[in-house]
């Protein structure tokens, strides 16, 4: 496990008695516990604790945690943080620094010393997650760790599996206890891991604690191993229960205790905050006679909110209230090195200030200065000690920050960029806030937090937009937005691409920029392509290929190419796209076809796999397969997992076009492991719905059709209209197979409708031969020879040969069921023989087993060979 986390919590660091008593709370502590218990014996459980600002769900984690100390467990505890919402894995990181324990100024050497010694208990390759953790640190390895030559998506999932096997061998010896607390500011990458862990918990003696507000709801609430505990607020008497345990078991005046109980509502921070302020204010005095405390005979100036006694408190403080106000500046936590570097105030003074601060409770500290760091109570006290500021000095506290970042802590701003932007942005350093805000945009993108960089990359743009329009912020505005497309890009976000795209066009012919126009036409392309507007992406597609022409730059005509033949393919321009596919490979020649050129797959095997597929549809499947072939052995030369999945999703579709479905089975269940492994979640979808497809076909419907279904959703989320229109005639075809005739026509019908919107011609004759098969064992039997006619058309006239030979064998069947037989001998002849031609020897089997069922006197003097 990646260290026992004792001395983590920011109770830890307060002393006992400055919490007070936790009251109203037993059903909860119980429920927690009945779940501890359980995980304990192997039936894990996932509790997420929810609760609006100061309602208390820090504190019944940290009771449950003092229940268990004496029961051995190992624990780890993770705190999000509103600054670092969009920093990837920033609780992980915080907290593998802590549990390596680097000595302040320790060498490289020595903490890679440390982590070797942190992770070696949990795992199979050193070697491997040494180097993933130390660059996850910012920790440079001195050579004892070459770093790892994978492209930045296998890097995240290796990252994300190492850290989740750490956690998850944590529990081998000993039960297991994970508190991941403000989980609404969890980031994305972050995210993901708390999503694979609560699946894995349910099969691990793991308890998982994770506090939330409401608003935060993550996928997995209502799994039966997720409980769900809402917290509300404490009725009266066990909010006097705080009061009095606040004031020293004193009593206090009523009238005093009732305003306390009116304006605090049953939440326990506002009602203990009133109440310390109260005292601190010294409205309420000691009784001479030790009977108790009594109300001053002035009116009470009570708060009407909880944020407004927060900030009567830190203004009771006097002075210390600017430390305070520079911590808050700094963040929900803060370090001594970093506050002193800052704050004017001698050493002494700020030491002063700063115990002062821990003692009112508003503030906990752990460790000892100059290694000490603090942390806010509660968010809300940082809120109220931020918003005392006026807006100037807030202004020159974050220039300070962030100045101070990089002169002085230059590693932490190298790695977490994202912090220096922040501050930079809220000082008004527009120029520097850009920079540093594209800087962590790509530092995320490296590291495959896709949803991270996007974020960061727009408030990038927000900033750039406020400086003049000089050609060079022009420039880096294209630039901004061809970096958003690639972080955009995997999580399907078309919309907002095209947008983002539409803009740096415009931008690029303001400043006639051919190269970035060509760019801009590129991806606008392959985004149109994908997202079911292939008719516009052809239009984009010429331009670039157009421009990159003109250019002569190698980079732009492989995009240009690859992209418009995807285009081109989309609209059943075969020829076009043959010829640009092959114009790709002839300009890789050589040592060339190793190289990616900074595309999600290698230029080569992708151009291989589509030639496949084009060759595929015309039944030119000998010259497919040489492609398909030569496209895997290209992957696995380059050790590629995306390159291998594109490639094998392609060639696999050949296969089980011909009917060789042995052998597509084979492609495509290793094409989806690799996507498994590496976590690629088109691939998953792409060769696990063509797997369902031979599955079916093979007579396996019950296990291919969820995983056509599965793919289909996922397509669906992602936006790949292109993709949605491939699969879902296979599935209609599925449906029919399993004998589902009424799914097979709302597929059907679905089909058509998307191929027509999407202007993708051999998607509707397919959809039109499905319609004509499930149309023909239905209530319309009268309608099949209409969509099945329609069908062949449009196969014909596109020069789809196995589809017209499917088409033909369908009207011979519906002919048979019809009983027309000279018909039906007619087109079960002409399906045989296109399907001879072609080698499609699973098709033709059938089809002369239908003939055969022919009377001797109709085939007698045909043209049939059978």
């Amino acid at each position: 496990m990646l260290g026992e986390a004792v001395g983590l919590s920011r109770f830890d660091a307060r002393r006992a008695d400055s919490l007070s008593a936790l009251v109203g709370r037993q059903e909860e502590i119980d429920l927690l516990l009945r779940r501890w218990n359980q995980a304990k014996s192997g039936a894990g459980r996932v509790v997420l604790i929810s609760g609006e600002p100061g309602i208390g769900k820090s504190r019944i984690v940290e009771s449950v945690l003092t229940r268990l100390e004496d029961e051995q467990h190992s624990r780890l505890r993770y705190y999000c943080s509103p600054h670092h919402a969009h920093s990837a894995l920033y609780p992980l990181i915080v907290q593998l620094e802590r549990a390596a324990d680097f000595e302040p100024g320790s060498s490289a050497d020595a903490r890679i010393d440390r982590l070797e010694a942190l992770l070696a208990p949990a795992t199979k390759n050193l070697t491997r997650d040494v180097a993933l953790i130390a660059e996850l640190l910012g920790v440079p390895s001195d050579g004892r760790y070459p770093a790892l030559a994978i492209s930045p998506q296998e890097k995240r999932e290796m990252t994300l599996n190492a850290l989740l096997n750490q956690l998850s061998a944590g529990t081998v010896q000993t039960p297991g206890l994970i508190v991941v607390e403000d989980a609404h500011w969890i980031d994305p990458t972050s995210l993901d891991l708390l999503d694979a862990i609560a699946a894995r918990a349910a099969n691990l003696p793991l308890l998982l604690l994770v506090t939330i507000r409401p608003e935060f709801q993550p996928s997995w609430i209502g799994q039966p191993h997720v409980t769900l505990l809402p917290l509300g607020r404490l009725g009266r008497s066990d909010s006097a229960g705080i009061i009095d345990d606040v004031a020293g078991g004193k009593p206090l005046p009523e009238p005093v205790v009732e305003q306390i109980l009116s304006r605090a509502d049953g939440i326990p921070l506002f009602v203990e905050e009133l109440t310390r302020m109260l005292i601190e204010q010294e409205l309420l005095r000691e009784a001479s006679d030790s009977e108790g405390l009594e109300g001053s005979r002035r009116s009470l100036a009570i708060p009407a909110t909880l944020q407004a006694s927060l900030a009567a408190r830190l203004d009771l403080l006097g002075a210390v209230k600017d430390v305070a106000s520079i911590g808050a500046s700094i963040g929900r936590e803060f370090s001594y090195e970093l506050i002193a570097a800052i704050s004017a105030l001698p050493p002494v003074d700020l030491d002063a200030a700063l115990e002062r601060l821990t003692a009112s409770g508003l503030v906990s500290r752990r460790g000892s200065p100059p290694q000490a760091s603090y942390t806010f109570k509660h968010a809300l006290v940082q809120d109220a000690a931020y918003v005392a500021m006026l807006r100037s000095r807030r202004q020159q506290l974050h220039a300070d920050i962030a100045n101070t970042l990089i002169e002085s802590f230059p590693a932490l701003a190298e790695t977490q960029p994202e912090i220096v932007a922040l501050h930079f942005d809220e000082a008004g350093r527009v120029r520097e806030a850009t920079d540093h805000w594209i800087k962590a945009g790509r530092l995320a993108h490296a590291r495959w937090a896709n949803r991270e960089a996007a974020n960061f990359f727009e408030r990038g743009l927000r900033c750039l937009a406020t400086l003049p329009q000089t050609r060079d912020t022009m420039e880096q505005a294209i630039d901004l937005r061809f970096d958003l497309k690639t972080s955009l890009f995997p999580l399907g976000q078309f919309a907002r691409i095209v947008g983002y795209l539409r803009e740096a066009e415009a931008l690029a012919r303001d400043l006639d920029d051919p190269g970035r126009l060509c760019l801009a036409s590129v991806h606008m392309c392959q985004t149109l392509s994908l997202s079911g507007h292939p008719q516009d992406a052809v239009k984009f597609g010429r331009d670039a290929h157009r421009l990159a022409e003109q250019l002569g730059e190698l980079s732009h005509r492989i995009s240009a190419s690859l992209f418009l033949g995807l285009a081109c393919f989309s609209t059943l321009h075969y020829g076009e796209s043959e010829s640009h596919y092959l114009n790709v490979l002839e300009l890789l020649d050589g040592d060339a076809r190793l190289r990616q050129f900074s595309l999600a797959g290698f230029p080569a095997v992708t151009a291989h796999g589509f030639l496949a597929r084009i060759y595929a549809d015309q039944g030119k499947f000998a010259r497919g397969i040489a492609h398909g072939e030569e496209g895997i052995r290209l992957a696995e030369a380059v050790d590629h997992p995306y390159s291998l999945g594109i490639v094998s999703w392609c060639f696999a579709d050949l296969l089980a076009s011909r009917g060789e479905l042995n052998r597509a089975v084979v492609v495509l269940e290793r094409g989806l492991a690799v996507a498994r492994e590496w976590n690629l979640p088109f691939l998953v979808a792409g060769n696990s719905g063509s797997l369902g497809h031979a599955y079916a076909l093979l007579g396996r419907t019950a296990e291919g059709l969820p995983l056509m279904e599965q793919a289909l959703r996922v397509f669906e989320k992602m936006g790949h209209r292109f993709a949605q229109a491939l699969f879902l005639s296979p599935l209609g075809e599925a449906y029919l197979l399993a004998g589902r005739q009424a799914d097979a026509l709302r597929a059907a019908g679905q089909a058509l409708t998307l191929a027509r919107e999407n202007g993708q011609r051999s998607g509707e004759a397919a959809a039109l031969r499905l319609l004509g098969e499930a149309s023909s064992g239905g209530s319309s039997p009268d309608q099949a020879e209409g969509h099945f006619r329609a069908a062949l058309a449009l196969a014909d006239e596109l020069d789809l040969r196995p589809l017209a030979a499917r088409c033909r064998h369908g009207l011979g069947k519906f002919y048979l069921k019809a009983g027309c037989p000279d018909q039906a001998r007619d087109e079960l002849v002409a399906a045989a023989t296109m399907y001879r031609e072609m080698e499609m020897r699973f098709w033709l089997v059938q089809a002369e087993a239908e003939l055969s069922g022919l009377p001797d006197s109709l085939l007698h003097g045909s043209h049939n060979p059978v």
